[in-house]
């Protein structure tokens, strides 16, 4: 099975859950008031945000003013939150740090080493930190991502270590050797344990005294959004195939300057 055959499954449930649902609500010519409710509680009901949601419906109504089909009324709306350059971008002053944070198991160690290699085949020079020094084997994984897979270069100490230390470590190395990109790996932890959340706001103030504000790459929003010191411009999706529905792909997208 091939990359977009298996995104297109992960994407199976949202699709016939939910705009398979939408799509028979929009079979009518007309669209009342009662219709475009009932639109409207499918979507934030996908994890698609309140704001989000309210910016589709409008995008609707407009669209219906010119499309005879309100399937392709809203396929337009869609695809008007898709607008834009997606591409991240390294700054004009690199390093560009991102932090990759979420819960256990979400992903974040595997999604580390491909980021590296996509960047480094994208002629980008990459530092990776395991920063994820709690977990068994996690530095050891990183390593053979690294340098059996990326070729990129790892900044790692000991099991058990301060992730902070580690992080620091890897943006120094990032200046003094003058790269583009910083990779930490962090270990997962639920955005409901403050003292986990803490650490995370540690790691996130040594970047500070660099002047360099991490860009969390997320594997889960509620994490990312308690992850403090941090600019948030890219979120990644792993394992899409586990969640019901990947609504919340639209929001993310279509906030101001994030990338995902």
């Amino acid at each position: 099975m091939g990359f977009f055959d298996r995104l297109k499954e992960g994407l199976k449930k949202t699709r016939d859950a939910t705009f398979g649902k939408i799509k028979t609500l929009l079979s009518f010519s007309k669209i009342d008031a009662e219709t475009l409710e009932q639109i409207e509680e499918l979507l934030i009901t996908s994890d698609i945000s309140v704001s989000t949601t309210e910016k589709i419906i409008r995008g609707l109504k407009d669209k219906m003013k010119s499309e005879k089909s309100p399937t392709q009324a809203l396929k337009r709306a869609l695809l008007d939150l898709l607008e834009g350059d997606a591409y991240l971008r390294v700054p004009e002053k690199p390093p560009m740090v991102i932090s990759i944070v979420g819960v256990n198991g979400g992903g974040k160690t595997t999604t580390t080493g491909k980021l590296a290699k996509r960047f480094k085949e994208e002629k980008k020079e990459v530092v990776l930190a395991a920063a994820d020094t709690f977990r068994a084997a996690a530095i050891d994984q990183l390593r053979v991502w690294a340098e059996e897979r990326a070729g990129v270069p790892l900044i790692a100490h000991e099991p058990g270590a301060d992730s902070a230390a580690v992080a620091y470590d890897a943006v120094s190395h990032a200046l003094s050797k003058k790269k583009d990109i910083v990779l930490i790996d962090t270990a997962g932890r639920l955005h409901t344990k403050d003292n986990l959340m803490e650490e995370l706001k540690k790691l996130h103030r040594r970047h500070q005294l660099f002047r360099r504000h991490p860009a969390s790459g997320c594997c889960d929003p509620p994490v990312r959004r308690r992850a403090p010191g941090s600019t948030t411009r890219a979120c990644c999706c792993c394992h899409l195939y586990r969640h019901q529905s990947s609504g919340f792909l639209l929001h993310r997208r279509q906030l101001s300057g994030l990338h995902t």
